[in-house]
């Protein structure tokens, strides 16, 4: 045999493109929907994916398939159905998948296919695999938009949801300065959902990033009845300090303004602190220990630079900000 002979196509490989290139005809053609091929040196267990197409409207959702083609993969069955069998490397990566997945079966000529959606509580465990019961009902015919829609789910009309954002955005805009709303549950929760979606729409430009930094004043409703100030109630405090923990840019964001509360609110409930009544009625507020300033100043920064790596923050920005925020906690300590 010479040494320049051509390459060869092995059977195996014609039987496993007959398989995708008739699987992706029935896509196409019967379903009316989108076959997007996964090249072999990207498949990781994954041959495609099912665009589902519904009266001309692409609806942004989809299927994974996972295919085999050939006599050999049908004629295993059970009572119930064919054995599908699965590689172990391949269950982890089906079970992370994003979208959901539908496992396909063909023999050779393609005259016979089933299909089954992947659950990993359908599975069992094999001696060196895992199998699947693709029940014989399950023909390739039964595949069908209802099902696809089934397993995907049904693409929602945002186009309200899209006005009312960008609604909400322009509002936000006008704004002189930004007015964050905490509600009780979202205290006694640790929920930092509002907060994260507060920081998404103002600094969703870098030139609102920028225009927006030290605006931020906060308010907690729910505790109105309560004679406590929000320092000393006990869930305000553990909430402020888990957003320190969970890296929340204060320094970045609140108005450390003299005439609002935000940054006292904050420090007080941060740090150790002894409260006293005095005989106007207001409070004169001690803090223990001064390691707990210096701490809470310090994981503060941390949390600023970091933002401001994250960010892109130009360093006169950053230096502006550092500077008000040191001005403004020396005014703060100094009573």
């Amino acid at each position: 045999m010479s040494s320049f002979d051509f390459p060869k196509y092995q059977a195996n490989q014609e039987v496993g493109n007959t398989g995708e290139a008739f699987f992706e005809h029935f896509v196409t053609k019967e379903l009316g929907c989108i076959y997007r091929k996964v090249h072999r040196e990207h498949d990781f267990g994954i041959d495609g994916y099912i665009d589902i197409v519904n009266n001309g409207v692409v609806s942004g959702r989809s299927v994974a398939v996972q295919i085999k083609c050939g006599d050999s993969y049908i004629s295993k069955v059970t009572s119930g159905g064919i054995k599908y069998l699965g590689d172990n490397k391949h269950l982890n990566f089906l079970i992370n998948h994003n979208v959901p997945v539908i496992l396909v079966v063909l023999n050779s000529d393609c005259t016979k296919g089933y299909w089954v959606e992947f659950s990993v509580n359908a599975t069992n465990p094999s001696s060196k695999s895992w199998w699947i019961e693709i029940p014989f009902e399950n023909q390739l015919g039964t595949l069908d938009m209802t099902s696809l829609c089934d397993i995907a789910g049904i693409a929602e009309d945002y186009s309200e949801d899209i006005k009312v954002s960008w609604a909400i955005n322009s509002a936000m805009d006008e704004q002189s300065d930004i007015s964050f709303v905490l509600s009780k549950e979202e205290v006694e929760e640790l929920d930092l959902s509002g907060i994260n979606q507060m920081m998404e729409r103002y600094f969703r430009t870098k030139d609102l990033l920028i225009s927006n930094r030290n605006k931020t004043v906060f308010w907690i409703f729910g505790y109105d009845d309560d004679s406590r100030e929000l320092y000393e109630i006990p869930e305000v405090r553990r909430w402020f300090k888990f957003t320190l923990e969970q890296g929340v840019p204060w320094f970045y964001l609140l108005d450390v303004g003299a005439d609002h509360m935000s940054l006292p609110i904050n420090m007080y409930s941060c740090c150790n602190i002894s409260v006293n009544k005095l005989s106007c009625g207001s409070k004169s507020v001690v803090i223990s220990s001064v390691s707990d300033i210096n701490n809470w100043v310090e994981v503060n920064f941390e949390n600023l630079n970091r933002f401001a790596d994250e960010k892109k923050i130009p360093d006169n920005i950053l230096k502006e900000v550092s500077e008000k925020v040191i001005t403004s906690v020396h005014r703060l300590v100094a009573g």
